[in-house]
């Protein structure tokens, strides 16, 4: 929605963060949706397929890399936490995973390297994204600082982080009521959006376009903490006022970010 209505110039006119953006939260989404409930068996298919958006999304703007290489390593860790004790059993739970991820980088090295075209490739997307992100307008001392300077100039972005973030950290003290799969989920999510915060800050810019590699992992970690918080509520209250709740509060959030 944020992405959707937004009418800030920053956002709209400059959009190279959107595709990697997408890609990750499409593999989150099938990650997620993968997990076993109960002692349910794990979908190795959307498994696969969450790999893919992981290794794919890089190569939309390599900026995305701290997000995807999360989405892979805490991923599996997701995947192989919980009665885990064999490494048979772990390789067969991240199998599917790991190769999604390798899937799309092998097929594009390979392309360009029956084309001729990897020198090209590692001069201009490698070296030269290096040596953008080397050229720093500030130091990463002053990176807390920064990012509040971003986020209150980005067309009310510092307040749906704000509502966004305090809504998770809410739902958070009730950490020990949470199922062992939820807390997993849970702890994946505060993992994206710590990738999300390196990779809007490490090319030390002031670019209010980065910050929408940000919006959907603060979003989900939203989202999974009201979905846990709604399930909570539905036990004592009907389910007609738990539904209104989620509802509500979700309504509260995108109006402040507007």
């Amino acid at each position: 929605a944020t992405h959707a209505f937004t009418n800030f110039a920053g956002f709209v006119q400059y959009g190279s963060e959107l595709v990697p953006a997408a890609l990750i939260a499409i593999g989150c989404a099938f990650l997620l949706t993968a997990l076993p409930v109960a002692d349910g068996e794990i979908n190795r298919r959307s498994l696969f397929l969450a790999g893919v958006m992981f290794g794919a999304a890089p190569f939309a703007k390599i900026q995305s890399a701290p997000l995807a290489a999360w989405g892979l390593a805490g991923g599996a860790v997701v995947l192989v936490a919980p009665g885990v004790n064999t490494w048979r059993e772990r390789r067969a739970k991240i199998w599917p995973l790991v190769l999604g991820g390798l899937t799309v980088p092998v097929a594009f090295f390979f392309w360009v390297c029956v084309d001729g075209l990897l020198p090209d490739f590692w001069r201009s997307y490698i070296l030269n994204n290096a040596q953008y992100a080397g050229a720093r307008w500030f130091d990463w001392s002053d990176g807390p600082m920064k990012y509040l300077e971003l986020a209150r100039g980005a067309g009310g972005t510092d307040r749906y982080l704000v509502w966004m973030g305090t809504l998770a950290l809410v739902g958070l003290l009730w950490w020990r009521s949470y199922s062992e799969v939820h807390r997993r989920t849970l702890l994946f999510a505060v993992g994206m959006v710590a990738a999300a915060l390196y990779a809007v800050m490490a090319p030390g810019k002031l670019f209010a376009h980065y910050l929408q590699l940000l919006l959907f992992p603060v979003g989900l970690l939203a989202g999974l903490v009201t979905g846990r918080c709604s399930n909570a509520l539905k036990e004592k209250v009907s389910d007609h006022v738990a539904g209104g709740w989620a509802v509500a509060a979700s309504r509260q959030c995108l109006r402040m970010s507007c």
